[in-house]
């Protein structure tokens, strides 16, 4: 894709829940129309409940929306099969959770490389290994590579958790509340190491967030507010 396009398009996005005991189906996000071009950043505001985390597993293809298009690099989630955006979510997208979610029995070094072990992808190829060695040097954990996540900080669990998304070099890089569980010294380091990561890797960031600190660092901040988002500072 050119460079002049969208990385991200979200257009006319709505989703509703399922109906529970006869009610009617909550609405979650309302008519949402959303674009990023290539290196951007952008912080997804609003309070617990809101929808934040609906919306980034939106883009992630976790989930399908209710009505609207998802666009990815030009491609169209809702004309992919369950394959295909198995695929879009090991190769082009990365997730960075509140958790970090590494395998507790795995080393630093194992955990970083799941995300290459998916058979028959390009990910196969040796340079998957160069990149995860890069970049474990990058975040300063090539001396804890051979640690359990036992063995590891908080915060450093959440360092190797964001080398695992973006191993793959993805185009996109998710992160739902990146530094909810950390105390505020491994917030601000994990908030500059993303920063800094969006331009580096050229990656586009999209973090659903509630930290003012975090959010003031990226590009823009949208607010998720009556099921819409509304632009709060560009």
């Amino acid at each position: 894709m050119s460079n002049h396009n969208p990385i991200l398009e979200m257009v006319n996005i709505t989703k509703r829940y399922d109906a529970v005991n006869g009610m009617d189906s909550p609405l979650v996000l309302d008519q949402v129309n959303l674009s990023l071009m290539a290196c951007d950043s952008v912080a997804i505001i609003g309070p617990s409940g809101c929808g934040k985390s609906t919306l980034l597993n939106l883009i992630g293809a976790l989930d399908r929306p209710t009505a609207g298009q998802v666009i990815i690099d030009g491609t169209d989630l809702g004309t992919q099969d369950e394959p295909s955006l198995a695929w879009l979510r090991n190769q082009q997208i990365g997730f960075v959770f509140q958790t970090h979610h590494l395998l507790p029995q795995c080393t630093a070094w194992e955990n970083v490389l799941l995300p290459t072990l998916v058979p028959g992808c390009r990910s196969m190829m040796p340079d998957r290994v160069d990149t995860a060695k890069r970049l474990l040097a990058r975040v300063g954990l090539v001396d804890h590579i051979q640690h359990r996540p036992s063995q590891l900080s908080v915060g450093q669990c959440q360092r190797v958790a964001v080398v695992r998304a973006l191993v793959n070099q993805p185009r996109l890089l998710l992160a739902d509340e990146p530094t909810g569980a950390l105390d505020q010294d491994a917030a601000d380091s994990l908030t500059e190491l993303l920063v800094e990561l969006n331009h580096e890797e050229k990656v586009t960031l999209v973090v659903a967030t509630h930290s003012s600190e975090l959010a003031a660092r990226m590009a823009r901040v949208l607010e998720l507010k009556n099921h819409t988002l509304t632009m709060i500072h560009h």
